[in-house]
């Protein structure tokens, strides 16, 4: 009686192996397609790089010379030398500013365009990030490059240096944080010697 008791046991585990090999085979099976062939995995979108976004800072900075209450002088620069001074408005500085905050510089809209190189430079002092095109661009955006510096010290951006270009004009925005701007026009004919048509300074700490 013991010895069939002991067989029946046996038989019962054996039978119960084979339900879960049966199971797992089956669940294999219900992986792939009716044709017999594997579901292919989805596959992942490259991960765009993320640029420093410059725009966004550009127009924090704005907001803080509001916020201070200053007034902006403007300095431009003759072509004889001289120069001549005007006090602003707070409101007529982003005005005068306009043409460097469109198209927006971010990772959402340049990083299809553009590509980052970041360094050390020893001569400055500063971690540069340089942004330079790496194919065609379309006729909405006229950027030709810009470069950021940090303070490797203080982790805070020192100046942004911007450089559009359409034909044979140029026009180049130094953003030093925190102090002033300086503006720079420069037509360059073919064949003829460049021309500055525009040197104007912004100043906003005294």
């Amino acid at each position: 009686m013991l010895r069939g008791l002991m067989y029946f046991c046996r038989m019962k585990f054996v039978w119960i192996l084979v339900c879960l090999a049966i199971g797992a085979i089956a669940c294999k099976s219900s992986k792939k397609s009716p044709e017999g062939q594997a579901i292919p995995m989805p596959v992942d979108e490259p991960v765009k790089p993320v640029f420093f976004p410059v725009t966004s800072f550009l127009e924090g900075q704005l907001t803080e010379i509001r916020e201070k209450g200053l007034n902006p002088i403007r300095v431009m620069k003759q072509t004889d030398g001289r120069e001549d001074s005007t006090w602003l408005k707070m409101e007529e500085l982003p005005f005068e500013l306009k043409e460097f905050f469109q198209p927006r510089i971010d990772s959402a809209g340049m990083s299809n365009w553009f590509s980052e190189k970041s360094f050390m430079d020893e001569s400055l002092g500063f971690i540069t990030l340089t942004y330079e095109r790496k194919s065609e661009l379309p006729d909405s955006i006229d950027l030709k490059e810009w470069t950021v510096y940090i303070d490797p010290e203080t982790d805070k951006v020192n100046r942004i240096y911007i450089v559009r270009q359409s034909g044979d004009s140029t026009r180049q925005l130094t953003w030093q944080a925190g102090k002033q701007c300086h503006i720079v026009h420069i037509l360059s004919p073919e064949g003829a010697k460049p021309v500055v048509q525009k040197d104007v300074y912004y100043h906003w700490d005294f």
